[in-house]
């Protein structure tokens, strides 16, 4: 039989996996509805500043938005709803783990928690068919954001210790801020040196 700290440590844990899961299907949801809008808007603003500034109509800007144009086509693979009504199922997941979580803090010690190991295994198991393992790039970005930042966790950190910088901050942030800083300078660069010798 397990123990009453074991049970909270499991359903802690089971609440985090939920919850972030419930994030990143959020997110996915989120980048399929706004960016290609966004993506759109920035191609035309650039197109229109093109007629000022001839630099932004050579081959470099033009082939990087080509390259957020077919992005934003690729987008349109992935079904908007689908991954809401996931969230949606997760969160309610999370929801009755935050339940069940404080009903077993608040039982005395050595009480039978038969009943409450099959009610979890039930949550744990409907969190686990509700899930889509397809995401969209960068929804682990803004899952952690959504996760740590937004959400209450103070429960899961009763049992769960997260450290920053390995746990609050995902490794493709750090990644895809160094493409990004990497990709900044490379144009700079180019433009720079473009500029200097005309």
């Amino acid at each position: 039989m397990v123990s009453q700290q074991e049970l909270l440590k499991q359903i802690a844990e089971t609440g985090y996996n939920v919850g972030y899961g419930a994030k990143k299907h959020f997110a996915t949801a989120e980048f399929v509805d706004k960016l290609p809008g966004w993506i759109g808007f920035i191609s035309l603003a650039v197109g229109v500043m093109a007629l000022v500034f001839p630099m932004l109509s050579e081959k470099v800007p033009s082939a990087m938005l080509i390259i957020f144009s077919v992005a934003s086509l690729y987008m349109g693979f992935y079904d908007k709803n689908v991954y809401m009504k996931a969230g949606e199922k997760l969160t309610q997941s999370f929801q009755d783990l935050r339940s069940l979580y404080s009903r077993v803090k608040s039982m005395p010690p050595g009480s039978d928690f038969n009943a409450v190991e099959l009610e979890y295994d039930r949550i744990r198991s409907e969190a686990n068919g509700a899930g889509i393992s397809r995401q969209i790039f960068l929804s682990d970005t803004a899952a952690h954001y959504k996760f740590f930042w937004q959400q209450q966790i103070g429960w899961i950190e009763e049992q769960i210790t997260f450290r920053f910088w390995r746990d609050k901050i995902p490794l493709s942030t750090l990644v895809a801020c160094g493409a990004l800083l990497i990709t900044v300078l490379a144009v700079g660069m180019y433009f720079l040196i473009n500029t200097t010798h005309r």
